[in-house]
């Protein structure tokens, strides 16, 4: 497996219907594991297809970010009725030779940003419990958490829209991020999963 140039600066943007063929071929790119933990299981070829075809519903933000042409990581917001207080889904997905070097930290800022301009109540994630990157967000972002034996429920309450993140969802469209500090996932013990589910 190869691994991504961490100096290599990135582009997180929100995303509109020109940019569906990438989105696809992105998908398409996570492998087994990497689509266990964006699907919550087994997602097949024709699957993500058929899944990538209805992602920009009226209803779904998508942001993703960006390197030489090429999307490698992408975060979808569902359920977001604008200035009504909504609870909306999150997903987020990164390319493997793309993860560890901070794309789903600014991925889930930036969503998180768009749910607070637009009046979202909660932003709901699930994720499997295997999946200690999405344990790391959750913790990170002081997420509600409940637990069944497989999977987690993710809860977080954004707050109320401000100056500083209305300019921050506009310039975040044109700004670009050098990752080169990523997150040590050498240590990844310092993420392990808690057992604070409610």
């Amino acid at each position: 497996m190869g691994y991504a140039n961490p100096s290599e600066n990135v582009v997180v943007r929100r995303l509109y219907a020109p940019d569906l063929p990438e989105i696809r071929a992105h998908l398409l790119r996570l492998d087994t594991v990497a689509r266990n933990a964006r699907f919550c299981g087994a997602a097949s070829d024709l699957t993500i297809v058929t899944y990538a075809q209805k992602i920009l519903r009226n209803n779904s933000i998508v942001c993703g970010a960006w390197t030489n042409g090429h999307l490698r990581g992408l975060a979808e917001l569902r359920g977001v009725q604008a200035f009504v207080h909504s609870t909306a889904e999150a997903a987020i997905s990164v390319e493997p030779d793309w993860q560890d070097i901070g794309i789903g930290d600014v991925l889930f800022a930036y969503f998180m940003t768009l749910a607070q301009n637009r009046f979202v109540k909660s932003v709901q994630f699930i994720f499997q419990k295997s999946n200690i990157r999405m344990w790391h967000l959750a913790q990170k972002h002081h997420a509600v958490l409940s637990c069944d034996q497989d999977f987690v429920d993710a809860k977080i309450t954004p707050t109320w829209p401000t100056p500083i993140s209305l300019a921050a969802e506009f310039y975040g469209d044109h700004l670009s991020y050098g990752f080169n500090a990523g997150i040590d996932w050498a240590h990844r013990e310092n993420y392990a999963p808690s057992n604070r589910c409610g």
